[in-house]
């Protein structure tokens, strides 16, 4: 073999060692920028994980709990004319939601009775006790005077319910029960 012919033969060689030279670095640059360019990216932004935490909690914060109860709207209703200066019942069917179940019990039961054309009516806190509801509806009788000085006209009733603390909510938690529309009457006697 003359030298002419080792020499083209080594050329050959060298060509074929730096094009698979080349493919290993363009393997290994596309390796950098598809696989460990995304990994530093996750990487750095674990770091701002706290913060992203505080900003979720204080977003929390402004949240209003989810509902504790849920009423059927179609049962929850006044249930006998209601006059001045008389005892009105009304009933709600009414039952806990899967995140009201981890709710303490009521603690407080504030009504109001809205009569049109005048502010809310703060009433007498009832005497009854408050019933635990569980996941299925159950109907509650709630009674209430109509004060001897409210006139006839049309009104809603509502109340306020307090419930002891709940999972993620250390204060106690209200809700208001739907607001019931009906007519205050004349006293027949």
């Amino acid at each position: 073999m003359t030298m002419w012919e080792r020499l083209s033969r080594w050329k050959t060689t060298l060509a074929a060692i730096t094009a698979t030279v080349a493919a290993i670095g363009a393997s290994v640059t596309w390796i950098s920028n598809s696989v460990v360019q995304p990994v530093r990216v996750a990487l750095a932004n674990t770091e701002m994980i706290p913060e992203i935490r505080t900003e979720l909690a204080l977003i929390r914060l402004q949240q209003p709990p989810p509902k504790v109860a849920e009423y059927d709207l179609l049962g929850s209703r006044v249930i006998e004319p209601c006059f001045v200066g008389r005892v009105c019942a009304v009933q709600f069917d009414l039952r806990r939601t899967p995140w009201g179940m981890t709710c303490g019990d009521v603690t407080r039961l504030q009504s109001y009775l809205t009569v049109e054309g005048s502010p809310p009516l703060v009433l007498p806190e009832p005497t009854a006790q408050a019933v635990r509801v569980g996941p299925d509806y159950q109907r509650i009788i709630h009674r209430f005077e109509i004060p001897s000085y409210v006139l006839s006209a049309p009104a809603w009733f509502h109340v306020k319910v307090t419930y002891a603390g709940c999972r993620g909510f250390a204060e106690p938690v209200e809700e208001l029960t739907p607001f019931l529309a009906f007519h205050i009457q004349e006293s027949s006697g």
